[in-house]
């Protein structure tokens, strides 16, 4: 009696597992973008390796300051209204916004649209960071629709002028330099070249499945797209 209570709790189990495989299998396609989107934001606010130049104005020159690390600000995807999909990501130096910033802060806003259909292959990127890793998403050539990067930059700007002090002994005007520094926000600068080929896609690397995981997903939205497409096709 004992043996076959044994039995039919691990026929309950394989039962259970093959429900719960069938039903990952069979996650429509606003389900499988709202898994990924729910990988993807756990990659927010947290630091990570990346140059990035910092641009800031010296009056008369514009200088530049490098930044060896970056925070992820956005990291998402949306189903648009015609199908497609669109990636959008956002880096910044800091945390706290352009205007909050008392030193130097530079930011880059990438946006990508893209169907899944054209995706070739979906892979991990070799990085040396522990905390964030990078998915690259490869697409048949001219398919993808990029919008230019948006750079957002904390200017500093110094301007000397010259303040009236007080006379000399011989009645000579005596003057003195003041400075005046200004900061302040420039959303208007873009990269002059659009860009194009393959999309890479920040992921928490400190779960060392997230990476597997995120394929599988892309792999499962490719297969609904291509069912949509063409449902007796192979």
């Amino acid at each position: 009696m004992n043996m076959k209570k044994v039995l039919l709790f691990f026929a309950l189990t394989l039962t259970s597992v093959s429900l719960f495989a069938q039903d990952k299998a069979s996650l429509t396609k606003d389900e499988t973008i709202n898994y990924i989107n729910k990988k993807l934001q756990e990659t927010l606010e947290i630091e990570f390796n990346y140059d990035f130049d910092v641009i800031y104005k010296n009056y008369p020159e514009r200088l530049s300051f490098k930044q060896k690390k970056m925070y992820i600000i956005n990291n998402s995807i949306r189903l648009n209204s015609n199908g497609t999909i669109t990636h959008t990501d956002k880096i910044a130096s800091s945390l706290s916004s352009c205007y909050q910033e008392n030193y130097y802060y530079g930011s880059k806003k990438c946006e990508v649209r893209f169907n899944p259909i054209h995706i070739t292959k979906v892979d991990t990127v070799s990085t040396s960071d522990s905390r964030i890793g990078q998915l690259k998403i490869t697409f048949l050539a001219n398919t993808e629709k990029w919008e230019k990067h948006k750079y957002e930059y904390k200017m500093h700007t110094d301007k000397t002028k010259k303040v009236f002090s007080h006379y000399d002994f011989f009645g000579n005007a005596v003057y003195y330099d003041e400075t005046n520094t200004t900061y302040s926000c420039d959303d208007s600068w873009s990269s002059t070249d659009v860009p194009k080929g393959d999309l890479v896609i920040y992921y928490f690397k400190s779960d060392p499945e997230n990476g597997k995981k995120l394929i599988k997903a892309f792999s499962h939205l490719i297969d609904l797209y291509k069912a949509e497409d063409d449902p007796f096709g192979e």
